[in-house]
């Protein structure tokens, strides 16, 4: 990446922590029954994204005829990916627990959704979010893949707009989980290559 991209990067980052609380409010008053299932819908919590994960590098990977040697790589590629998983969310537990950031919900007294299950345990606030940062760890591995990228960026979008859509994550929560996310997996995945 280049510099100029860092410099977006940062000053998006910061945009989100200036409009965290207005957008939140903006999204939620946006409630209804129909987005209410979209967003507790099972596939968008973050343990469906080590299955739905290793189902797409196994789409990826998929060839008839596979030397062992590509075999292997195969196997590296996803172990490099569930080492990034793990990583992350040893990452985003231990800033979770120092940064103690109390959740949207609570904080500005948002009305909560059936079924979105809104109990946490006390170290597990709301910076940053271990929902998209999990679903990001998947990007450097797909990236040559541009169907597969671009449908994986929906799928991370629509994570992170239910987590802003709950109320239990801001927005700067969200946008840093994911480049969280991405950028400890691109880590892991050119270490020592």
């Amino acid at each position: 990446m280049n510099k100029r991209l860092y410099l977006i990067l940062i000053l998006l980052v910061l945009v989100s922590f200036l409009i965290d609380k207005q957008l939140t409010l903006l999204i939620t008053a946006l409630r209804s029954s129909y987005l209410d299932k979209l967003a507790i819908f099972p596939l968008l919590r973050p343990i469906a994204v080590l299955p739905i994960g290793f189902l797409v590098l196994a789409l990826l990977n998929r060839k008839k005829s596979v030397s062992i040697k590509g075999q292997k790589q195969r196997f590296f590629i996803t172990l490099r990916w569930l080492i990034a998983f793990l990583s992350t969310a040893l990452l985003v537990t231990l800033l979770k627990s120092i940064i103690l950031r109390t959740r949207p919900f609570e904080a500005l007294g948002l009305e909560l959704i059936t079924g979105a299950g809104y109990s946490f345990a006390s170290w597990n606030t709301g910076f940053p979010s271990w929902h998209t940062a999990s679903a990001a760890t998947l990007l450097p591995f797909i990236r040559e893949n541009k169907k597969i990228k671009y449908m994986w960026f929906v799928y991370i979008f629509l994570i992170g707009f239910s987590r802003l859509y709950l109320g239990v994550h801001y927005l700067s929560d969200v946008f840093v989980g994911a480049l969280l996310g991405y950028f400890i997996a691109l880590v892991v995945k050119n270490f020592k290559k």
